[in-house]
């Protein structure tokens, strides 16, 4: 039996989110707790959050793994995060990224909500988010700890970067660029991304209004939190072991691997065998995106696949999530009610489509795991 208290949660802003977050619980706990062990190979971190911890917090200038030292250039957050948790050290990395994952679509729900401008929109995009395998497999193994943060953070900032280009205010775009300087903190590729698509994000979003001043303190805060953990690395290593590993990893992608990529991404970035629901949503998400004006998903779908080349659709996933809930939310959802005049049936139509989606998505989550 409904509740008025059920009712006041089911239209409160958390509710949309913390759908989202339960969804990739569901999705992302079997594959955790298939495995005794942190997923993949985490040992180079499992190392550096040791030297930290026994370093009393301070940021060490090497590390050693395989029985080489390496400097140690790759940003900290994450493993500040796991230091200063009371978990040893390999549990930290087996479950930290679970937890630090299953968030993520809960913040693609705060963003679909400024970028799609529709309440059923944003909350089937972090569903969409939520049930995707690319992000959550990606989120979990290896480097799970902080790509997983890096996802996070990265679309916490693209969402605070939204709020403060509608509502233009220095608080609000000092916390947009905390935000941003806690995203480069925490992953290489974040880090370059968030430089990109928060920018493009807070003028796109925000055109018609004087932006000037709020981008200035936005960027001036990011710099803030960034620069002392920048400015140790630059004078203990210089720019070397950057240029170094862009290069190990294959940087920046190719014009034409890129436009590649992008034509490929509705199928490759679902990562569905037999047939690609969520892909043929993507696609008419991205015609609508087109048609209505609504770019900047298009943008967090195609820019990671020149900027991310190593694991592009990790970091495209969000702008796909957006063109589905779009998709969802904006088309095939309103489409349902018009065709059908009787509530109910509107209610039971989508009540299926629901259950169709999410039971889809479950589905290919599992057979990706399996694989």
């Amino acid at each position: 039996m409904r509740t008025p208290v059920f009712r006041r949660w089911v239209r409160s802003v958390a509710c949309a989110p913390a759908l989202a977050v339960i969804l990739a619980l569901l999705v992302r706990l079997p594959a955790t707790l298939a495995a005794s062990f942190p997923l993949g190979d985490g040992g180079m971190f499992a190392q550096i959050i040791d030297d930290i911890r026994a370093a009393h917090g301070v940021l060490v200038a090497r590390t050693s793994f395989n029985g080489g030292v390496i400097p140690l250039c790759y940003p900290p957050l994450g493993f500040y995060l796991a230091a200063a948790s009371a978990l040893p050290t390999l549990t930290a990395l087996r479950w930290l990224p679970l937890f630090l994952s299953a968030l993520a679509p809960g913040a693609v729900v705060l963003l679909g909500r400024s970028l799609l401008r529709c309440e059923g929109a944003a909350l089937w995009a972090g569903l969409a988010a939520a049930m995707l395998p690319i992000p959550y497999w990606y989120g979990l193994q290896g480097g799970g700890l902080t790509r997983s943060l890096g996802l996070l953070l990265l679309v916490l900032s693209l969402a605070a970067a939204a709020w403060a280009a509608q509502t233009p205010s220095p608080s609000r775009a000092a916390l947009a660029g905390l935000a941003i300087g806690l995203t480069a903190l925490s992953h290489p590729e974040a880090m370059l991304l968030v430089a990109v698509l928060a920018p493009v994000t807070f003028v796109v979003m925000g055109w018609r209004h004087p932006l000037a001043r709020s981008g200035l303190v936005m960027a001036a805060v990011a710099a803030i939190v960034v620069s002392p953990w920048l400015t140790v690395v630059l004078v203990r290593h210089g720019l070397a072991p950057w240029v170094a590993a862009f290069r190990t990893t294959d940087g920046a992608a190719g014009l034409t691997a890129a436009v590649r990529r992008t034509i490929a991404m509705p199928e490759m970035g679902t990562a569905e065998p037999g047939f690609a629901l969520l892909g043929v949503l993507a696609l008419l998400g991205a015609l609508l995106a087109i048609t209505r004006g609504r770019g900047v998903p298009l943008v967090l779908t195609i820019i990671p696949t020149y900027l991310a080349a190593r694991v592009y659709r990790f970091w495209s996933a969000v702008g796909i999530a957006l063109l589905i809930g779009l998709a969802i939310g904006s088309l095939v959802w309103p489409a349902l009610s018009g065709a059908i005049r009787s509530r109910t049936g509107a209610v039971a139509a989508r009540a299926v489509l629901s259950v169709l989606v999410v039971a889809h998505g479950l589905v290919i989550s599992r057979h990706w795991l399996d694989v």
